[in-house]
């Protein structure tokens, strides 16, 4: 039902992906220009700096660089603050390497995951467990790849503390062994867990480890290898922003940290580093279709099927929980959207203080990214209403006259599609949730 509910929404986002960038100054992956030669007020942008700067100084964030890209062209980029505060302060800078904590998810493991179906390696409707026959037990043998990547898999939603640092293999069988919580495909529910699996399933069906297949399938061939990064290797490490200490106080640079405990490595739910170059430069290859600067690595409908709205029920949301494969695009989550951009752009956020929100209509990319895990005197709540406040200045920015029509035809569109799936899935998922409450599984594909 949801699969056949969805079909014709590819078609109307591809045709939003196909904007032309104007000429402009170009040395590193995407060009830069003045905001006015482009459609953006730099007087409007320019109300960032005391935004940013205040929760610097009140302490939520050590530093950050914010990055906005409007019609393929960076209007608007800074480093504030500092890198680091400990152990020795260091200044911040553009090139700054910070922890994608949860924005490994979309970036990394759920664009893996389209390469191989694109590929013709899987099938999104495929059951995990035909990969990993391990991760078929306690109910879990129909839980679907789709399932899992649009957070609706049924799986507890995290690991706990002690669980996360465990070698991978270790923390794998954690999640082979744990019960569904609920029927599969019936709502949304966040969750790690989900992504731990698909990134073994990248492993299994490839042969490489996500970051060996991110390096070798997208990031190389894109130019972004040293922008986005498991790993970061010893070289780069100074250009890394540690985050929260580990154990015994060490601050950990290079990879992700589970504060008071230890680091992790590259897995499917977290471990990407990245530059706010490279996650804006990514982020322009989907807006292009699956291309940068000559070079593809999507086809354009592999992104659009990426990208389009997965209705998941009015579990957290009164218009309901939507999501694409990866991505958010209106949940309890979404607030990094801002106040002003409309429906159908997406996104992700990572815990570290890190936040992505691409709109197509407009063509702009806002990407926000700092380390507040290490202050001390972080408030997340502050730290989310930057996401939001920094979206929202974007939007406000853009003078362009076409882009209130863009804005408005795109909204119509994945509302209208949104509004198709929802009464099929809320009968076939109340169906379901009930065939589950009795019999502890779902329907079967």
């Amino acid at each position: 039902m949801r699969e056949e509910l969805r079909d014709w929404w590819w078609c109307v986002l591809v045709a939003a992906l196909v904007a032309l960038a104007p000429a402009a100054a170009q040395a590193g992956p995407l060009p830069t220009a003045a905001p006015e030669s482009v459609g953006m007020s730099s007087a409007v942008l320019a109300r960032l700096d005391p935004i940013v700067d205040g929760l610097i100084a009140k302490g939520d964030l050590p530093g950050a660089v914010v990055l906005i890209v409007h019609h393929g062209t960076i209007v608007y980029r800074r480093a504030y603050g500092r890198r680091a505060l400990y152990p020795q302060p260091q200044a911040n800078a553009l090139d700054t390497i910070y922890d994608l904590a949860s924005m490994t998810k979309p970036i990394g493991t759920a664009t893996a995951v389209m390469k191989l179906v694109e590929d013709g390696k899987i099938r999104l409707w495929d059951r995990a467990a035909f990969y990993d026959p391990a991760f078929g037990q306690h109910g879990k043998g129909h839980v679907t790849i789709e399932e899992l990547l649009d957070h609706s898999a049924g799986l507890p939603s995290a690991l706990n503390e002690a669980q996360s640092v465990l070698p991978l293999a270790q923390g794998e069988a954690v999640v082979d062994a744990m019960p569904l919580h609920f029927a599969p495909g019936t709502r949304f529910e966040y969750c790690n867990t989900c992504y731990i699996e698909l990134a073994r399933i990248v492993r299994l069906v490839s042969g490489l480890s996500i970051g060996e297949f991110d390096a070798k399938e997208l990031f190389e061939p894109l130019g972004l290898a040293g922008d986005l990064l498991f790993d970061p290797p010893a070289a780069a490490l100074e250009r890394v922003s540690p985050e929260a200490p580990a154990a015994h106080g060490r601050y950990v640079r290079g990879r992700f940290v589970i504060e008071g405990h230890g680091p992790i490595g590259a897995e499917g739910h977290a471990g990407l580093f990245g530059t706010a170059e490279g996650v804006a430069a990514y982020a322009q290859m989907l807006l292009d279709g699956g291309e940068l600067n000559g070079v593809r690595v999507l086809a354009p409908a592999t992104v659009a099927a990426m990208l389009r709205p997965y209705y998941l029920g009015r579990h957290s949301q009164r218009l309901g929980d939507v999501r694409g494969l990866g991505w958010d695009e209106q949940t309890t989550y979404s607030s990094n959207r801002g106040e002003i951009f409309g429906v159908g752009g997406f996104g992700h956020t990572g815990s570290t203080g890190c936040s992505l929100w691409v709109d197509p209509a407009t063509q702009t990319v806002v990407v926000l990214l700092s380390n507040s895990a290490h202050s001390p005197h972080a408030v997340d709540d502050d730290v989310i209403r930057l996401y939001a406040k920094v979206a929202t200045i974007a939007a406000a920015a853009i003078t362009d006259a076409a882009a209130l029509p863009a804005m408005q035809h795109q909204a119509a569109a994945w509302s209208a599609q949104v509004a198709a799936q929802a009464p099929g899935f809320e009968s076939w998922a109340a169906a379901d949730r009930r065939l589950w409450s009795t019999t502890g599984k779902g329907t079967e594909y």
